[in-house]
């Protein structure tokens, strides 16, 4: 423990901020105060202390501030916790989709789920869909399907997923329906994208709605003694993957 401040660093955040800890109390803070941040080679701003140049694009560390490179040799532990930040949402969303076709969903007067960085929505999509052309062969004009879906798809650092999977048991298809009609998800740009597809033999039209919670989340952490390593005269990373400098 360190005398003068009474605090230690506890925990190193990807957002570059040191979390330190009261040994005696347990109690955490992110701002240790000036003296005591700098005397664990940390940078302070903002009433924050960093062990890395506050972020403005990439992973970058100044060589002569590298505390967390003297600890190594303790067990990977990852965690993501969330703020308290979140928000419900509901979107309606409409396709055309001609035979033997697919067809991006666009949004009925509001604007695109959204998919911001450190940010995981949740929820379920409830399908309608409608055969509108007949061919006098396959299907029905009016012929149905109602799908439920539920869906996830995160934003962490950067790095987006999407992933969505169908209630089977609350599927109603109508006789004539092949039940090959589907619903697909994916992420462009900072926007959830939801696809359709129809049937082969006519066009059919999709209804969606979404129900979804967005949770921001507030920090992913790698704990101190894993997270930067000494290499000789380098900092690397727990992979050997050294930083940029």
């Amino acid at each position: 423990m360190n005398l003068d401040c009474g605090l230690t660093p506890h925990r190193y955040f990807l957002n570059g901020t040191i979390q330190f800890i009261n040994p005696e109390t347990s109690a955490t803070t992110f701002d240790p105060g000036e003296a005591c941040c700098t005397r664990h080679d940390g940078i302070y701003e903002d009433n924050l202390c960093y062990w890395r140049t506050p972020r403005g694009g990439g992973q970058v560390i100044d060589r002569e501030r590298r505390n967390a490179s003297e600890r190594n040799g303790a067990a990977v532990q990852r965690a993501t916790t969330l703020s308290g930040t979140s928000s419900a949402q509901q979107r309606t969303y409409i396709a055309e989709v001609e035979e033997g076709s697919t067809a991006a969903a666009t949004v009925d007067g509001a604007a695109q789920l959204g998919l911001a960085v450190n940010t995981i929505v949740s929820g379920q999509v409830l399908v309608n869909s409608v055969q509108t052309t007949y061919n006098g062969t396959n299907g029905s004009i009016g012929s149905a399907d109602a799908i439920t879906y539920s869906f996830k798809a995160e934003n962490i650092e950067g790095t987006t997923s999407a992933t969505i999977t169908e209630i089977t048991a609350a599927r109603i298809t109508d006789g004539d329906a092949t039940g090959n009609r589907a619903v697909a998800i994916s992420v462009s740009g900072d926007s959830i994208v939801f696809t359709c597809t129809g049937e082969t033999y006519g066009r059919v039209n999709f209804v969606l709605n979404v129900n979804a919670t967005s949770q921001e989340v507030n920090r992913a952490l790698i704990d101190q003694d894993t997270l930067l390593l000494e290499s000789g005269e380098s900092i690397v990373t727990e992979n050997a993957t050294r930083l940029q400098e």
